[in-house]
Parts: C-alpha cells; structure tokens; sequence
C-alpha cells in the first residue's frame, strides 16, 4: 500500500515514514537507507530520517557514518533518547573495532 502511495507521490512523507518501519523490520537495511535519504531531503528539521539513516548505517557496518547520522538526529532533536543511545552504541563499536586492528 505505502510503495503504491510512494509511486503516485514520490514526495508523500507519511508513506515514506511508513515504508521506512517496514523496512527496518525487514531488515532491508539499503533500502531504508534511500528511504531515509529520501525523508531526509523532504524534511531535513526531523529526527525520524536521520534515526532512520543512522540505523540503515550502523547495520550495514558503515559506523562513522552512522555516527554522523545519529548526531544529526540530536541536532534537530537534542533530547532524543533514542538517537543518544543508538550514537553511544555505535561510538563504543567503532572504538572496540579499532581496539582490535
């Protein structure tokens, strides 16, 4: 239903944000990150794309990335629980990889 909305009006952000929870329970990790990307671009003052981005990152092992991405969640959103806790988790990943080369 959401990717039908999304060919009828690529820019309709409720079933971007919708076809983005799809995702994330899938798995789909690439696709959430053009979906994020796209949710992004249409609302750049949001949190959800930037979470969004920062998970799609952090589970295809991108962490610096997904480090940036969780920053710029706290920085449209800086009581974000969720986004500091998910920017912690991946800092102290990144950091523990590094440990080991």
């Amino acid at each position: 239903f959401f990717r039908g909305s999304l060919r009828l009006d690529p820019q309709h952000v409720d079933a971007l944000c919708h076809v983005s929870i799809v995702y994330h329970s899938a798995e789909r990790w690439s696709d959430l990150e053009s979906a994020a990307r796209r949710y992004i671009a249409l609302r750049p003052d949001e949190e959800v794309g930037y979470f969004g981005l920062g998970c799609a990152l952090a589970a295809l092992d991108r962490l610096d990335e997904a480090a940036s991405a969780f920053r710029d969640a706290l920085r449209v959103q800086p009581d974000s629980i969720e986004s500091a806790e998910n920017l912690g988790a991946v800092l102290r990943e990144a950091e523990r990889l590094r440990a080991l080369t």
